[in-house]
């Protein structure tokens, strides 16, 4: 099957956990033996995976202008800012070129934020059917963040508020529009069956980003730091858990204990904190958190699979992290600590560090690749089940 497969941001040199996942996605059709067209926008001056339609500045704190004309517009037009934020007329114009010279089997929407092709398909091209990946449920989890936005942050809660009721209609919209309705946790499905709930729902063990390495090969390598923290701080999701292990866990950890921070957009949360090591963005997450000896993720917010996650259990060192974090993932392996209390995170990194355990890497091994084989599995039942004779001959 020929599959149109249209994501926001095309997986880049330094992709993020979203992009990971669209790469993964990519991977399992084509081992699968079907043809994918990747479609979506890609940063100035990316070395991308896919077609790109535009290139934009998507990092806020780049581009003010650009994101309040953004956030005007979404009022103007009725949007959320997601939508507006990703809505292209050239992107429109490739999607339609795409169904009218291709033999397209079906169409993938990744996200809610490009719901708007959705109609545009359906009108087009009503017989093809749309298959909603959704990597999360954007208007819970916006609706979170509206209630967790305190009292002298009224116009982000304001905000917040607005975006999570847009994006509501939004997804469920598309949701009505698709097919099938991909979910990477259980419970992102659910919410959704709860509104709508005669469709077809499927939920995918999306695996991660790691190539997996003997354990007796890490441990020949020196330990640059005690305590390494990954990710991307622009989004508001992950610098809440960054700010929360900064608050309340570090002020339990002796001031001896190391600390790493990399990603990009961390500077303002980090600027007056002297005991932590900030480096910023690198080009290998693999190479930075190997070189620690506790890998700490400190989620707090946010929904589907935390990718850093998966990454960390693939590499067989000792993780301690927060239940949202590890939201979805069950049958955990040993070396993988989990609470949400200050006192016990600490105190997990501190007996890991006192210890110097060395655990059984081929349990983490066999752990990550039953799920990938897990995941390959289920995307191949999922994509052999739309009916191929809904393809438009053209």
């Amino acid at each position: 099957m020929e599959i149109l497969y249209l994501t926001t941001v095309l997986p880049g040199k330094i992709p993020g956990g979203g992009e990971i996942a669209t790469k993964n996605f990519i991977s399992a059709f084509e081992m699968d033996g079907h043809s994918v067209r990747l479609l979506g926008f890609c940063r100035e001056n990316d070395n991308h995976q896919g077609q790109c339609v535009e290139e934009r500045r998507f990092v806020s704190a780049a581009n003010k202008i650009q994101t309040a004309g953004w956030l005007l517009q979404s009022v103007f037009m009725n949007t959320s800012y997601g939508m507006r934020k990703f809505y292209s007329n050239k992107y429109a114009e490739h999607v339609l070129d795409h169904l009218s010279t291709n033999k397209i089997g079906c169409v993938v929407i990744e996200h809610s934020q490009l719901s708007w092709m959705s109609r545009l398909i359906k009108n087009n091209y009503p017989r093809i059917p749309l298959i909603f990946n959704s990597q999360n449920v954007e208007f819970d989890m916006y609706s979170r963040l509206a209630c967790q936005a305190k009292g002298n942050d009224a116009i982000k809660k304001i905000l917040f508020s607005r975006e999570s009721v847009k994006l509501f209609h939004e997804e469920i919209s598309l949701i009505k529009d698709s097919r099938q309705v991909w979910c990477l946790t259980k419970n992102d499905c659910e919410l959704y069956k709860k509104h709508v709930p005669d469709k077809e729902y499927r939920v995918f063990n999306i695996p991660g980003s790691m190539s997996l390495q003997p354990r007796n090969e890490q441990s020949t390598l020196t330990r640059h730091y005690d305590v390494s923290i990954i990710g991307s701080w622009t989004w508001m999701p992950n610098a809440i858990g960054l700010r929360w292990f900064v608050q309340h866990v570090l002020p339990y950890l002796p001031d001896k204990v190391s600390v790493s921070v990399a990603g990009a957009g961390a500077e303002d949360i980090l600027r007056d904190v002297r005991r932590v090591n900030y480096v910023g963005r690198v080009e290998s997450s693999y190479e930075f958190l190997r070189r620690s000896r506790v890998i700490v993720i400190p989620s707090m917010e946010g929904g589907g699979i935390q990718i850093k996650t998966l990454d960390a259990i693939a590499m067989g060192l000792p993780v301690v992290a927060t239940s949202v974090a590890c939201r979805g993932l069950d049958n955990l392996p040993q070396h993988i600590k989990v609470t949400d209390d200050p006192a016990m995170f600490a105190n997990y990194i501190v007996q890991y560090l006192v210890s110097n355990s060395v655990f059984d890497c081929q349990k983490s091994i066999n752990w990550y690749a039953n799920r990938v084989t897990e995941f390959n599995k289920q995307v191949s039942e999922a994509i052999s089940s739309i009916d191929e004779g809904s393809t438009i001959e053209n």
